[in-house]
């Protein structure tokens, strides 16, 4: 590596006349010092790796114009440098600055834990360059292994002072690790992937997973799942109704938990939304809420009503129907005029102090605060007549018929009521349920006594003739009267094997 002093000493000397002319004369000094500095930058040595010059270039040639003035000069111009010193000493990062300014983010840069070595590499990266470069020309990639061999010397000449300050880090940074949101991302997928696949391939089991992790000052859950072979779709999107059930994943689920990190604020708990006897949401007291927790108390407000009128206590609030004809599924007194309608995680401070107060009127009146009249096709309730009935299936009258020329009406049979129905004409009722006769009849099958004589006579294929034939010359057998009883208990005789029973059983 080359002085870069030896380097410019043409252009050194060339300004090294005009500054001890100039005597006394500060502001000709720092004209002519950056004159000389703008000449070294614009050769193309100064671009050359294998010349390091110092980071500090005026400051540089101010020091090396000092050794040819006199002593009076000297002075004057050492008090110059050092004041210069001292104010890029007061620039320069604290240990602390610099410790916060070097602490890894990601979390892969935690899987081996941190060293003094590693530390110290980062906390002084800018000096270990400077070494680097100057003991390796970084141009050649044959000098590429010359690195580490630089590293390691550098490391054994730092002082006491760096090496504490090392270690002191590698305490910190050991203890810390990498910020909970930047570790849920690198690896709460990956291992919890790992703990569904290995449940899978040892005990068959579909597994589905809501994981929950610290997202700034909320709570995120995501859905982590098996892929159940034979199956092409996930369980989370199989059908209409689950993936319903899964939509307020993410949204509705951080909200359930309210974190506060500011210690010394009391965490305020949200509200819980009761109802009266008729199923209206009644209006709870939301002082003390931040914007967050009173948007969660209104969208409770409309899942409350929304099931009140869907009947269903799984039913979801239309959302997207909602924001585009709120006149269509709400009562028109429920609501501000021209309010814009969306999810109320998205209102606005004003929007939603502008429906609270409207709500806070309707409740001191004494009125529902929130009504629907509307819903999805698949909440709507039973079709109602207009008088809020049920409608009720009319009996029609049974009219006879009129008898016809030559024919006579036929005799009422047992068991029928005629009834006549009045300005409609005689009629008769539906008939009743027969009544079995006391005695079997002499066609019925209940009163044959030969009765593989009468099975024979109901086909005249000779295949069912002769197995009818065949049956009915069997000989009858009744239940075994010696029949040994086995004194195995009930829950014994399936449970226990056959090698297992007692040898006077099964010999």
């Amino acid at each position: 590596m080359a002085d870069w002093t030896q380097v410019f000493s043409g252009i050194l000397d060339s300004h090294l006349k005009a500054f001890v002319e100039a005597k006394g004369d500060a502001l000709l000094h720092t004209t002519i010092v950056k004159n000389c500095r703008n000449e070294i930058l614009a050769t193309l040595q100064a671009n050359n790796s294998s010349i390091i010059l110092p980071d500090h270039m005026r400051l540089a040639i101010q020091k090396v114009f000092l050794d040819v003035l006199d002593t009076e000069d000297q002075e004057d111009e050492a008090a110059l440098i050092q004041q210069v010193e001292d104010q890029q000493e007061q620039l320069q990062s604290t240990t602390e600055e610099r410790e916060a300014a070097a602490h890894p983010t990601t979390a892969g840069e935690f899987v081996n834990p941190w060293t003094p070595f590693r530390a110290a590499q980062r906390l002084f990266k800018d000096e270990f360059d400077t070494f680097n470069k100057k003991n390796r020309n970084s141009s050649d990639k044959q000098s590429l292994g010359k690195r580490t061999q630089n590293v390691n010397v550098w490391f054994d000449a730092l002082s006491n002072q760096k090496n504490v300050e090392a270690e002191n880090a590698v305490k910190k940074w050991n203890d810390m690790g990498a910020g909970k949101e930047q570790q849920a991302i690198k690896n709460l997928k990956a291992q919890t992937n790992q703990f569904l696949n290995s449940s899978r391939g040892t005990m068959g089991v579909n597994i589905m997973m809501l994981v929950a992790y610290e997202k700034g000052d909320n709570v995120v859950v995501t859905c982590q799942e098996t892929v159940t072979p034979g199956f092409d779709k996930l369980f989370s999107v199989s059908s209409k109704e689950v993936k319903e059930w899964m939509q307020p994943v993410g949204i509705f689920w951080p909200h359930t938990y309210s974190l506060r990190k500011d210690e010394g604020i009391p965490a305020v708990k949200v509200p819980e939304v009761w109802v009266d006897r008729s199923g209206n949401p009644r209006l709870p007291d939301w002082s003390g809420l931040k914007l967050k927790d009173q948007q969660l108390l209104v969208r409770e407000i409309f899942t409350k009503a929304y099931i009140k009128f869907a009947k269903k206590s799984n039913a979801t609030v239309p959302w997207g129907l909602l924001a585009r004809l709120p006149e269509s599924f709400l009562h028109a007194g429920c609501y501000p005029e021209d309010f814009p309608f969306n999810d109320p995680l998205k209102m606005t401070k004003a929007e939603v102090t502008k429906l609270w107060r409207h709500w806070s009127t309707l409740n001191n009146s004494g009125l529902p605060i929130l009504e629907f009249i509307k819903g999805k096709p698949e909440d709507m309730p039973l079709a109602k007549d207009n008088g809020g009935h049920k409608r009720k299936r009319t009996k029609v009258a049974y009219v006879e018929k009129i008898a016809t020329a030559g024919k006579s009406k036929p005799a009422p049979a047992a068991g029928l009521t005629y009834l006549t129905s009045g300005g409609m004409g005689p009629g008769i009722s539906k008939p009743k349920s027969a009544v079995q006769p006391p005695a079997a009849e002499s066609d019925s099958p209940a009163a044959q006594t030969n009765r593989w004589s009468f099975i024979t006579s109901l086909s005249i294929n000779k295949h069912f003739v002769a197995l009818t034939t065949i049956l009915a010359g069997l000989p009858k057998s009744g239940p075994p009267s010696s029949a040994k009883k086995s004194p195995i208990p009930k829950w014994a005789a399936w449970s226990w094997g056959f090698g297992y029973l007692p040898e006077d059983i099964h010999s």
